[in-house]
């Protein structure tokens, strides 16, 4: 990108493949160029995958049989709609042991988020057991459902319950076992009726065997280019291995319900997003560089690995590319789309934040960077300006200062140490070099105090800069604290002083209708504070509204002399995203919402802010001491990091 070539690995379609020869990137130029009767493209679009199916739990098998969903499925044409209801709160993930598995009480799939302006609830209907194979025929292996939802697939995914060997068999081949199921229904067997879900999130290995995770409610968020977009509300962790919780002892049993509850939470307590359509990992201008042929691929094929959080728990289904339509990427994060008008112009906001999954966890135990480079809390933000077609995208990111260093200590606040260690000056150059491969300049803002205990580790990073020597790295220091100290946040325009001039130059992504670049984002911004979290939002959404006006001005939507401030509606919906955003990154890093976003929020510091802020910070505290342990583990847990089994003590 620094150099104005880019082109996908053949291999590969990560961003870190992309090599630096190959199709040239079009020159910026003044004004995008569109034409009113082309129509616009999905620029995330992919292959359709299974979006609905019925779990049923057999003696000898899992039963993932695909139907159709009336609510996604654009094939499908419906003379009436579902009545809206009120959406209900949602509950915890019903945990499903061995020995009492039973079925939800709550068949509700469809939920619309209440933040949203048309908040709308599609209750689906429960579907009885006795209606389940009441019309199979040669034709027709499978009933419609009373919401009359045929199989959507002629065969369906199978799991072994002996063997756990995953394989693809038509609804004829396992038509004689669901009638059986069917029977030990009606003659009052422990065995129930199915499950229905919304996407598989993979299968995770434990003390009694493995466990098919699914989605069994989804809330709709919103719609991305034509793509809906949706948030895991509800899960159900699904035995798979037959003799499960017998072949345990009751140490064993105890402990496995201690793991499958404590996972089932942390997988509640993640905010993971999915589209069935569009890959919502990759940034705007990275799609629009996608030859074709990749463009083609499923999701689960050319997403962005760093925010694929749910790659290791598919990989046992994603290794056969025959059930490829069954594999779901997640991404943790937030996301909110927005319909705004200026000026009369209407266009759709678009927020997308990506938190990074290759080195993730609580706040303390993850921090700086691991020897290959990766550093803990980074995310990527992208803001996205949709109007007559036309996308405008401008990407920020975000990531703990990446030197080996921890900050451990019973205080409120340890002091970091720098770690002296020989992967140092590795870790550093291996993180620059893969920000320069996938965004091209960096702009390094750190926010540190520049006295203190947060001096040595600003020290560090500094030194590494100097040592890299690299001329597409700039490196700014400001000291938030103590620039903005007595609540003077005007001083924040100082360091957009610093850095007007380089963002002006890297610009921010547009193409046209046809999806064409017009413009291309030659740079990034990437902030940092101590967590990456509080100082870093504030600084970002000041960077993003700065780079808003222009972006809005080159769409046409504002002129040179408006103001954004003037607009009071878009300015305000404008920061309460960004003030929303703080929220989720910090309750994902720190299990509390974030601080300062009272200012985020109106502008300006309050004191009913002020003591939300202390009380955050010792709710921080206490998680700090006596609940981040058990989150660090799950999260290991779910990321592959580690794996439980039996042990023998004889062996």
């Amino acid at each position: 990108l620094s150099r104005g070539l880019l082109v996908p690995c053949p291999a590969c379609s990560c961003p870190v493949c992309m090599m630096s020869e190959g199709t040239s990137i079009p020159s910026r130029s003044t004004s995008p160029t569109s034409s009113p009767d082309v129509r616009p493209v999905a620029i995330g679009a992919a292959p359709r995958m299974h979006t609905r199916f019925y779990v049923h739990v057999t003696d000898a098998s899992v039963i993932v049989q695909p139907i159709v969903d009336v609510e996604n499925d654009d094939d499908i044409k419906s003379t009436s709609k579902p009545t809206p209801t009120p959406s209900a709160p949602l509950s915890p993930p019903t945990i499903m042991e061995m020995e009492e598995y039973t079925s939800p009480k709550d068949r509700s799939g469809d939920v619309t988020s209440p933040t949203l302006r048309s908040s709308t609830t599609f209750k689906l209907p429960r579907i009885p057991s006795s209606n389940l194979l009441s019309s199979l025929s040669a034709t027709a292996p499978f009933p419609n459902s009373p919401s009359n939802s045929p199989p959507s697939s002629t065969s369906s995914l199978v799991i072994d319950r002996a063997t756990y060997k995953l394989s693809k068999k038509t609804n004829e081949v396992i038509r004689d076992e669901l009638v059986e199921y069917q029977q030990a229904q009606t003659s009052g067997s422990k065995q129930t009726g199915p499950v229905e879900a919304y996407g598989i999130i993979g299968i995770i290995n434990m003390l009694a065997g493995p466990y098919l995770i699914v989605i069994t409610q989804r809330e709709f968020i919103a719609m991305i280019d034509g793509a809906r977009v949706y948030r895991v509300g509800r899960t159900q962790v699904l035995p798979v291995s037959r003799s499960g919780m017998h072949a345990l002892n009751e140490d064993e049993r105890r402990e496995e319900k201690d793991y499958v509850a404590s996972f089932s939470n942390y997988i509640d307590s993640c905010k993971f997003y999915f589209s069935y359509t569009y890959d919502l990992t990759q940034s705007a201008q990275r799609v629009s560089f996608m030859s074709p042929e990749m463009r083609s691929q499923a999701l689960y094929l050319r997403v962005d690995y760093r925010f694929f959080w749910n790659r290791y728990l598919l990989n046992t289904i994603s290794s056969q590319e025959s059930l490829g339509s069954y594999v779901l990427p997640l991404m943790d994060g937030f996301i909110k789309s927005m319909p705004c008008e200026i000026n009369g112009a209407e266009f759709d906001y678009v927020f997308i934040s990506r938190r990074g999954c290759l080195r993730t966890g609580a706040r303390y135990h993850t921090r700086g960077a691991d020897p290959f480079g990766n550093v803990a809390n980074y995310v990527e933000t992208e803001q996205v300006i949709v109007y007559n077609g036309i996308v405008s995208s401008f990407v920020q990111i975000r990531g703990s200062i990446p030197l080996l260093w921890q900050q451990k200590g019973k205080g409120m606040k340890p002091k970091p140490v720098v770690d002296t260690s020989v992967f140092q000056e590795d870790a550093f150059r291996q993180h620059m070099e893969r920000l320069l491969a996938v965004y091209g300049k960096q702009i390094l803002v750190t926010l540190i105090d520049q006295k203190g205990i947060e001096t040595q580790i600003g020290d560090g990073y500094e030194t590494a800069f100097h040592l890299l020597g690299n001329n597409d790295i700039r490196y700014v220091a400001f000291d938030f604290h103590d620039k903005c100290k007595n609540n003077h946040y005007e001083n924040l325009g100082q360091l957009v002083d610093l850095v007007k001039e380089d963002l002006a130059i890297m610009g921010y992504f547009m193409c046209d209708m046809s999806r064409k670049p017009v413009f291309t984002q030659t740079g990034t911004v990437r902030t940092n504070c101590i967590d990456c979290l509080d100082r870093t939002n504030v600084v970002q959404s000041v960077l993003a509204h700065w780079m808003l006006k222009t972006q809005l001005n080159h769409l046409g939507i504002t002129t040179v002399t408006d103001r954004i401030e003037d607009h009071l509606a878009f300015e305000t919906a404008f920061k309460h995203v960004w003030a929303d955003n703080a929220d989720m990154m910090s309750s994902a890093y720190t299990g509390t919402g974030a601080l300062k976003t009272d200012f985020t929020r109106t502008g300006k510091r309050s004191m009913k802010g002020t003591m939300t802020d202390g009380v955050n910070s010792m709710r921080r505290f206490i998680n700090k001491n006596f609940h981040d342990d058990e989150k660090q583990e799950m999260t290991d847990l779910f990321l592959g990091r580690f794996s439980l089994e039996k042990w023998n003590l004889a062996d």
